[in-house]
């Protein structure tokens, strides 16, 4: 872009240029890709898309702690685990299903107090999970929405 017929210099170049009096824009641009690429190489890689309940205290010794991912979407989603995490931070269930199709749900339960993990491929508006606590006689106690 011309300006009152001088070129217009960038901004990284304005900044450059008192620090390195030798410098060009090509070689700020060189530096920053050269950081960028070398940052995303030490990046993990992303697992997807994960959910998360807060913690379901079972009530009674019969007590039934659920975990549930359902496919609300209209395509089926690749991969999906559902897992109860304990209050100590371990699995105490986990399951994985390969596909999901839609309307299909993806569940486990366990008999510890526990918070509900979601993870699948997939855009969040196509999975629904939840937490679900019964008692002894299958009545529904708790239901929270993962998030």
């Amino acid at each position: 872009m011309k300006l009152k017929g001088k070129q217009q210099r960038s901004s990284a170049h304005t900044q450059l240029k008192p620090h390195y009096p030798g410098a060009t824009v090509g070689a700020a641009v060189a530096v920053g890709s050269l950081v960028a690429l070398l940052l995303a190489a030490a990046s993990p890689a992303q697992a997807g898309t994960v959910l998360t309940t807060g913690i379901g205290f079972k009530g009674g010794d019969q007590a039934l702690i659920f975990c549930s991912g359902t496919n609300v979407g209209n395509n089926p989603v690749a991969t999906m685990t559902v897992s109860l995490i304990d209050v100590n931070g371990n699995v105490a269930s986990t399951l994985t299903c390969a596909p999901v199709n839609p309307g299909g749900v993806c569940d486990v339960a366990t008999t510890v107090s526990a918070h509900c993990k979601v993870e699948f491929t997939g855009s969040k508006q196509t999975v629904r999970g939840s937490l679900f606590v019964v008692d002894a006689s299958n009545n529904l106690q708790i239901v929270e929405p993962a998030r």
